[in-house]
């Protein structure tokens, strides 16, 4: 599954294509892709850098200024968040001369959201044997053995899974998903606000980042014959329990209470998308072994 760990593993030179740059072909090759915008002076080269979990990362320099960065400095240049980049909508924020302060939020937000993921990564893995959340609700723990790399925690043993969301371009071609915050759930729910005062309800758990979808997937997608799709991760996990299917062949998607029809059709089409290609590619590989 191409999850993406960052944003700056998405395909930058595709996304300014659908923004409205082209190829520049006196100075383009293969591996550095150069674009150029008839609203811009000088080409944008992008650099394509293997990574050492096998991901791809990209970085741009603007020839006229030898100015280097990635997609989130691209963004914030130009004041316009990743998830508006992603849509096609630059031309529409050139455009605008009034939104200079929602401009500089977005840029804010993409560097919070990327901050969030940078310290998601560096969290310690959730220990299964001291799960308290999972076992508060009968579940079996053993049931979550296929995807603990995905289960993180902190010095308060809250349960911290990472949130993705996938977008659609204006060609309407749906960029792979990539994650876009955390949902940390409270092993210990917070029954008072920061001044004091008491809580309606206590507060079971705390979003940060973009809100999105929670994924738990085993680490071969190709053996996958079960979807899952609920509001909460422990509901994924008690049907899973209950109907006797088993983890390393399913995948738990959780809404996360934020249920949002256009965003969840976006996120599944692009998750099969991609468990069709994984499973697509292991046939093949199958079939060359005989």
């Amino acid at each position: 599954m191409s999850y993406i760990p960052n944003l700056t593993a998405l395909p930058l030179h595709e996304i300014l294509l659908d923004n409205g740059y082209v190829i520049n072909k006196n100075k383009h090759s293969k591996n550095n892709p150069c674009l150029k915008h008839e609203n811009e002076e000088g080409s944008l080269v992008i650099f394509k850098n293997q990574n050492k979990d096998g991901s791809i990362s990209y970085t741009y320099k603007e020839t006229h200024t030898d100015k280097v960065g990635n997609i989130i400095t691209f963004c914030k240049d130009r004041n316009i968040s990743v998830e508006d980049l992603l849509a096609g909508k630059l031309e529409g924020y050139r455009n605008k001369k009034d939104t200079l302060q929602a401009r500089d939020n977005s840029s804010e937000n993409n560097e919070e959201i990327q901050k969030i993921i940078n310290e998601f990564k560096n969290l310690k893995p959730y220990d299964l044997q001291n799960a308290t959340l999972i076992k508060k609700r009968g579940i079996d723990t053993k049931l979550l053995e296929p995807y603990k790399e995905h289960l993180k925690t902190d010095n308060f043993n809250n349960l911290i899974l990472a949130t993705y969301l996938a977008f659609e371009n204006k060609n309407l071609n749906v960029i792979p998903i990539h994650q876009c915050g955390i949902n940390k759930r409270l092993n210990t729910p917070l029954s008072t606000d920061k001044e004091g005062n008491i809580r309606d309800k206590p507060l079971k758990s705390i979003a940060q980042g973009s809100k999105g979808i929670e994924v738990l997937f085993p680490n071969n997608l190709s053996l996958v014959k079960n979807v899952i799709v609920t509001e909460n991760i422990f509901d994924s996990l008690a049907y899973l329990e209950l109907q006797g299917l088993e983890p390393k062949e399913s995948v738990l998607i959780s809404t996360a209470g934020q249920f949002n029809a256009q965003k969840l059709e976006l996120f599944l089409k692009s998750f099969f998308k991609q468990l069709k290609g994984r499973q697509q590619g292991a046939y093949n590989h199958y079939l060359k072994q005989e």
